[in-house]
């Protein structure tokens, strides 16, 4: 089997057990990995490495396109697993005849303007919105019309909550709309505007096989993403024992399908988020994106159920079964993800000690992304610097875990020059 990739992960651990599984695999690298240094196991065992300087660039990426059909290179699938390559790998598997993944596929996913037109289409719930295509012509009283007060501004193909706003009055929107900008790894300056929903935020991570789970897992996340950035709290999520939700677990495998159904999705990953109304225990869809979830959910997933997640992708990417795996369940009932971040933004002058974390009785992992002398800006929830998987035997426990770990590993920082834009108020 040939495998086409599109970018690698930091840890470059899916390239590795990607050619554990495949017959050749080619890879493409964007600028951002052409800058790290490729592990040499890569390096020497792919079939071919093509450079471009971004995924985005239809010319490059065409380019590497016509090269594999010169070469009379039949690729069986293409492996995405980031933001940055989704459209790359709809484009790529139209031009070379690849049925995996597909342009539709791509836009239904990335573009939360036509996810949410295809899933209010299908009669599913989801919160009322318009499509901003100008922000500096756009109308504030249009806007409030179609969709009320509050609302939230973000761009329509952004990600991990980046330049995205929480706003209660026109006259926030009004300002908000003159000065819009979006963070430079969003290239569409194009906006979605919706109503914001009050309610639990769950994710669902899931591995697909002609429309089959082979994993499906709930998370509740400890403080719904934008009241996170604005009131602060724990940034992570708990797994839901399945066995302790039963009834929400069934009525979200319905749900889910039902997203599938609308937005063309059938195999790999998916990270589906909702929000779910804590008295009538409505369910309202909030986004999803086919490929596996970002943070830590994956080492997570291992912990859960003895596999990473990542690992689990490729392996029904290339067309292997599920029971070659070695799953088996975790010592303890309940995990979770928590991000350990500074307070406010600036250069790190202290981290935590990575031998105290793991030391930790409710901590079974531990991933450091940042260090001492680092500048560290708090644009949106998402700004990992240690991502730290966590362990209890009841979601008591877990929750008191999380709190405990947040307030106890501090990582300081000293004020750094300049004044820092919130992505979120």
């Amino acid at each position: 089997m040939n495998i086409l990739l599109l970018k690698i992960d930091t840890t470059q651990e899916v390239p590795l057990w990607l050619l554990e599984r495949a017959d050749r695999v080619y890879l493409v690298l964007d600028a951002f990995d052409a800058a790290r240094e490729l592990d040499p196991r890569i390096r020497s065992r792919v079939e071919k490495t093509y450079l471009v300087s971004s995924c985005d660039s239809i010319d490059e990426i065409s380019a590497v396109a016509v090269d594999l059909l010169c070469n009379g290179v039949q690729i069986d699938k293409i492996a995405t697993h980031t933001e940055f390559s989704q459209y790359a790998a709809g484009y790529l598997a139209g031009l070379l005849n690849v049925d995996n993944y597909s342009s539709e596929v791509a836009l239904n996913t990335r573009d939360k303007r036509r996810m949410k037109q295809l899933i209010a289409g299908a009669g599913l719930a989801t919160a009322r919105f318009l499509s901003v295509s100008d922000s500096s012509t756009a109308s504030a009283k249009e806007i409030v019309d179609s969709v009320g007060l509050p609302l939230v501004l973000k761009p329509a193909n952004g990600m991990s909550t980046m330049s995205t706003y929480r706003l209660d009055t026109a006259e926030e929107l009004n300002w908000c709309l003159k000065g819009f900008t979006t963070r430079p790894e969003i290239r569409s300056q194009q906006l979605i505007a919706e109503a914001f929903i009050h309610g639990d935020e769950l994710h669902i991570d899931a591995i697909w096989r002609g429309g089959k789970p082979w994993i499906f897992y709930v998370s509740r996340y400890f403080v719904p993403r934008l009241e996170y950035f604005t009131d602060g709290g724990i940034n992570g999520s708990a797994m839901l024992n399945e066995d302790e939700y039963p009834e929400l677990y069934a009525r979200l495998r319905v749900f889910h399908d039902q997203v599938n159904s609308a937005l063309s999705l059938e195999d790999g990953a998916t990270h589906l988020e909702v929000f779910m109304d804590p008295q009538s225990g409505e369910i309202t869809f909030s986004e999803i994106a086919s490929r596996y979830g970002g943070a830590s959910i994956f080492e997570m997933i291992r912990e859960r159920c003895g596999v990473d997640e990542r690992e689990l992708w490729l392996h029904e990417l290339t067309g292997r079964h599920l029971d070659e795996l070695p799953l088996k369940p975790s010592a303890f009932s309940h995990v979770g993800v928590i991000n350990l971040g500074p307070r406010s933004s600036g250069y790190i002058t202290e981290l935590p000690d990575e031998v105290a974390l793991l030391a930790d009785p409710n901590i079974s992992s531990v991933t450091v992304s940042r260090s001492v002398g680092e500048l560290v800006e708090l644009h949106h929830p998402a700004v990992w610097c240690i991502l730290t998987v966590i362990v209890a035997n009841s979601e008591v426990e877990l929750e008191a875990a999380a709190a405990r770990i947040t307030e106890t590993y501090l990582i300081g920082t000293a004020p750094s020059q300049g004044k820092l834009r919130r992505a979120a108020q």
